[in-house]
C-alpha cells in the first residue's frame, strides 16, 4: 500500500468526512487516495484560501475539525492567511500541504517553499513527513493536537516522493505524542475559593469568551448565572455562549459594544472571565475592567493568563468542568446566590441597551408578531439602512428558530461584522460565525459555504461588505457548482467602510485609497453570470420583497444591498469613551 492510501484512510479513522482543498501534481497521489473512497468528500474550491476559510467555517460550525488538502509553493502560502486566523480564534484545523521530493528540499526546486517554516509562528505543531512509515500517526497526532486543549491549527508537510512511497504493512512503530495539551484540573481550595469570591460578591459579573463555546460550557454557564443571579457580558467571539434573549444577558463588551455592557464591566467587584484572553477591542486598558475588583480567570492556556490584565485567582483547565465545578461548591455554602442582594447592586447599570434594536428605520415585522411599523408606504419609501437590514435579518433567524430550524450568521470583517454584532442577539452557541482576532476579510463567503457542506440542516446567512466581498468572490463559483443554498446579504457602500469611519474620526475625512465603485462588478450581473439568483435593494420595501424571495429561493441567493456611504457603526464613540481608545489598523 503506498503512503497516500494510508494518508486517505487515517483521515476516515479520524472521522474526516469532507476535505477542501486544490490539487496540483505534488498533491495527486493524495488526492487520487482520496478519490477511491466513497466516505470522504472533496470540495474543489476556486482558491486554496478559499480552502481553508471553507474548513475553517466547518470547525467553527461543528467544534471538529475542518480539513484542507493543497498543492506545494503557492497553494500552501495560499493558506496562510486561513491558518493565522484559526490560530488567532483558537479553531480546529488540519492543514495538509504537499511538498517538492526530500532529495530536493532546500534547493530551491520548482513550486518549493518552507511551509514548515512560514506556519511555525501561527500553529499549534507543524510536521515535515521524511518517513512515509510515520505519516499515519503523524495524522492522528495532527487531529489530537488541533481538537485538544486549546484548540487550533496544525499543517502536515507531505513530499510527494513520501505519499507516493510503498510501506506495505510496515509502520516505524508506535509513535510518541509530541506533549501532553491538557492540563490537570485546578485543586479543589483553589475551586472552593472561586466560589467563596462570587458568593461574598454584590456585583459579581461574567465575561464569556470564545472558550465557552470550544470548551461546551454554555449550559454550565447558564446554570450558573441563574443558579446564583449573575448577570453575562460577551466579547465579539462568545457571542452565542448565553442566550441573548434572556434578561440576564448584559450585551457586547468592547469598543464597538454595548454601553451596558462596558458600564457592568467596569461596576463589577468579581468578574468571572472564562476564556477569553482580553485583546484591546475588549479594553484597550484592560486595568479599566472591574477595577475596584477581582478577577476570577478561568483559560485553558496558561500563557493567557496575567498577559494582559493581572488575575487574582487563576484556574487554569476546561471551562466546562471548572463552571462546574464551582457550582458545586457555591451550593455548599451557607448563602448561594445572593441574587436580591446582586439585583440591587447592578441596579445602577442600564440592562436595556443590549436588548434594543438601533434607533434608526424601523425593521419590518412578519407574522410572528405584531405590527408597529409606521404605514407600510412609508416605511418603503425610506433609503435603505444598515441598521434595517441587521434587524430584518435578526428578526428572521429568531423566526426560523422558533420553527424548530437553526440558524448560522457567518459575517465579513469592516463595518458589517459590528453592524451585526450590534444590532443582533444570538441565542445558541455556534450560531455567528467571524474572523475575531485576526480580522480576516475574505473570511466569510467561503466560510459561510464550510458552515452550509457542515451544517445542511441550519440556514446559513453571509452578512458581506462590498469590499470584502471581492477578496474571495471566486468562490460563487463553488457555491453555485455545488447549489448550496446560501444567502448572500452584500452591505454595499462602494467603499471600504470601517477605513472611512476611521478616516472621519482621525484623518479629517480624507478618504484616501478606501473609494470603491457601487456597480464594479455589478453584483447582480456578477451572480447571473454565476447562474445564481441575484437581486438589488435601495429602499426599505425593495429589501423586504428581496428577502422573502431570497428565503423562498431552494438554491443560493445574493441581495446587493444599497446604503449609504456615510453610514457609521453608531456605537463607536460611546464604546470608545467607555473603554479607552483604540488605534485601528489598516482593516
Amino acid at each position: 500500500m503506498i503512503a497516500a492510501r494510508a494518508f486517505a484512510s487515517a483521515l476516515a479513522r479520524n472521522g474526516v468526512r469532507v476535505v477542501f482543498g486544490y490539487p496540483g501534481a505534488t498533491a495527486l497521489a493524495l488526492f487520487d487516495a482520496l478519490g477511491e473512497r466513497d466516505d470522504i468528500r472533496i470540495v474543489l474550491t476556486r482558491h486554496e484560501q478559499g480552502a481553508a476559510f471553507a474548513a475553517n467555517g466547518v470547525a467553527r460550525a461543528t467544534g471538529r475539525a475542518g480539513t484542507v488538502l493543497v498543492t506545494s509553493g503557492p497553494g500552501a502560502t495560499n493558506t496562510v492567511t486561513a491558518i493565522a486566523d484559526a490560530y488567532m480564534d483558537s479553531i480546529p484545523l488540519v492543514v495538509f500541504t504537499a511538498q517538492v521530493a526530500t532529495a530536493v528540499i532546500g534547493s530551491d526546486a520548482f513550486q518549493e517553499t518552507d511551509i514548515f517554516g512560514v506556519t511555525m509562528p501561527i500553529t499549534k505543531h507543524s510536521f515535515l513527513v521524511k518517513d512515509a512509515r510515520d505519516l499515519p500517526f503523524i495524522i492522528d497526532e495532527a487531529y489530537r493536537l488541533a481538537t485538544t486543549g486549546r484548540p487550533g491549527p496544525v499543517l502536515v508537510d507531505i513530499p510527494v516522493d513520501v505519499a507516493e512511497a510503498d510501506i506495505g504493512d510496515d509502520t516505524a512503530g508506535e509513535y510518541v505524542p509530541s506533549r501532553a495539551v491538557v492540563p490537570d484540573a485546578p485543586a479543589a481550595a483553589v475551586l472552593a475559593r472561586a466560589a467563596q469570591m462570587l458568593t461574598d460578591a454584590e456585583r459579581p459579573l461574567i465575561l464569556a469568551g470564545g472558550g465557552v463555546i470550544a470548551s461546551g460550557a454554555s449550559d454550565v454557564l447558564t446554570q450558573l448565572a441563574h443558579a446564583n443571579g449573575i448577570p453575562v457580558v460577551s466579547t465579539l467571539m462568545g457571542r452565542g455562549a448565553f442566550n441573548e434573549d434572556d434578561p440576564a444577558w448584559l450585551g457586547m463588551a468592547g469598543m464597538f459594544g454595548h454601553a451596558s455592557a462596558n458600564a457592568a464591566l467596569h461596576a463589577a467587584d468579581v468578574l468571572l472571565a472564562v476564556g477569553t484572553r482580553f485583546a484591546e477591542r475588549v479594553a484597550a486598558d484592560p486595568t479599566r475592567l472591574a477595577p475596584g475588583g477581582q478577577l476570577i480567570h478561568v483559560d485553558i492556556d496558561a500563557a493567557e493568563v496575567d498577559k494582559r490584565r493581572r488575575a487574582d485567582l487563576a484556574l487554569i483547565g476546561d471551562a466546562r468542568a471548572i463552571l462546574g465545578a464551582i457550582q458545586q461548591h457555591i451550593q455548599q455554602l451557607a448563602a448561594p446566590g445572593r441574587s436580591d442582594a446582586r439585583a440591587a447592586g447592578l441596579s445602577d447599570v442600564d440592562r436595556g441597551t443590549a436588548h434594543e434594536t438601533p434607533a434608526q428605520t424601523p425593521a419590518p415585522t412578519t407574522s410572528q408578531g405584531a405590527d408597529t411599523r409606521p404605514a407600510a408606504e412609508t416605511v418603503s419609501a425610506h433609503m435603505l439602512t444598515p441598521e434595517y437590514i441587521i434587524a430584518a435579518l435578526d428578526r428572521t433567524c429568531r423566526e426560523t428558530e422558533l420553527l424548530g430550524r437553526p440558524t448560522i450568521r457567518v459575517t465579513e470583517v469592516g463595518q458589517n461584522q459590528m453592524w451585526t454584532a450590534v444590532g443582533s442577539r444570538f441565542r445558541t452557541p455556534r450560531s455567528l460565525l467571524t474572523s475575531g482576532g485576526l480580522a480576516a476579510m475574505g473570511f466569510g463567503l467561503p466560510a459561510a459555504t464550510g458552515a452550509a457542506i457542515a451544517r445542511p440542516d441550519a440556514l446559513v446567512v453571509n452578512i458581506s461588505g462590498d469590499g470584502s466581498f471581492q477578496m474571495n468572490l471566486q468562490e460563487l463559483a463553488t457555491v453555485a457548482g455545488l447549489m448550496i443554498p446560501l444567502k448572500v446579504f452584500i452591505l454595499n457602500n462602494a467603499g471600504l467602510g470601517l477605513v472611512r469611519q476611521w478616516q472621519d474620526a482621525r484623518f479629517g475625512g480624507r478618504h484616501v485609497a478606501s473609494d470603491l465603485a457601487p456597480d464594479l462588478p455589478d453584483i447582480v450581473a456578477l451572480a447571473h453570470a454565476y447562474g445564481l439568483v441575484g437581486m438589488r435593494a435601495a429602499t426599505c420595501g425593495q429589501f423586504d420583497t428581496a428577502l422573502i424571495a431570497a428565503l423562498a429561493t431552494p438554491g443560493p441567493a445574493i441581495v446587493d444591498c444599497r446604503i449609504s456611504p456615510d453610514a457609521h457603526v453608531s456605537s463607536v464613540e460611546q464604546s470608545r469613551r467607555q473603554m479607552g481608545d483604540v488605534t485601528e489598523g489598516s482593516r
